[in-house]
């Protein structure tokens, strides 16, 4: 029954409304090695947290990570299949997101930018990913590069929608025309007709790896 009130309604979340979280009289700053499933809500708000290091978790959900605006570092591993709607929004992230191999999704405003937020220079896509959803970056008009080893161009839409398409507006006009987008060899053109980049390169050297801390 309190799971459900937490998930259901965020101000029922201890997190929430910037509070700090302490375990045994210790302030939780770093997340590390949490559940596979990170449940709607979950740490909502929550001031304490500097970095989220998710090793094991294979999905984020609905507004679970929302305000925690005092994030300076956010680490996925290859475990994790989708992010679901606003699990970011309004947090901290750290200048670099690499998703790993096998995120199939990420939802709509999962990354906005905050007042105050760090600036989001890089992205690193696996050859999984399938869907972004509407306004997942928005406000992040620094991206300067984005690295992506799938050769079909994901879906700019919601998962949601009856038809998939190309046509929303995941990444402002801003980084359309001013980062480089890296992506396999030989898929360039497509990248260019359906993500609409001006900056488009093959990657014949393969997507640099991030090392998890």
């Amino acid at each position: 029954q309190r799971q459900m009130c937490i998930r259901d309604r965020p101000y029922a979340n201890p997190c929430h409304n910037h509070a700090r979280l302490f375990i045994n009289g210790i302030e939780l700053k770093t997340l590390q090695n949490y559940d596979i499933v990170i449940n709607d809500y979950a740490f909502y708000g929550n001031e304490s947290l500097e970095k989220v290091i998710l090793k094991e978790a294979i999905s984020v959900g609905k507004r679970a990570f929302e305000g925690c605006r005092n994030l300076g570092l956010i680490v996925f591993d290859s475990n994790l299949i989708m992010i679901d709607r606003a699990a970011f929004d309004g947090s901290g992230t750290g200048e670099t997101l690499a998703f790993g191999n096998n995120i199939w999704s990420i939802g709509e405003f999962a990354f906005r930018k905050g007042a105050g937020e760090d600036n989001l220079t890089s992205l690193y896509f696996g050859p999984e990913l399938t869907y972004i959803e509407p306004w997942a970056f928005e406000g992040h008009d620094e991206i300067a590069d984005i690295y992506i080893s799938r050769n079909k161009p994901p879906f700019l839409c919601s998962t949601r929608e009856p038809e998939v398409n190309y046509d929303s507006e995941v990444f402002s006009s801003k980084v359309k025309e001013t980062a480089r987008l890296h992506v396999p060899d030989g898929f360039e053109a497509e990248y260019i007709e359906k993500w609409g980049f001006k900056n488009v390169t093959g990657n014949s050297t393969g997507i640099l790896t991030v090392k998890i801390p």
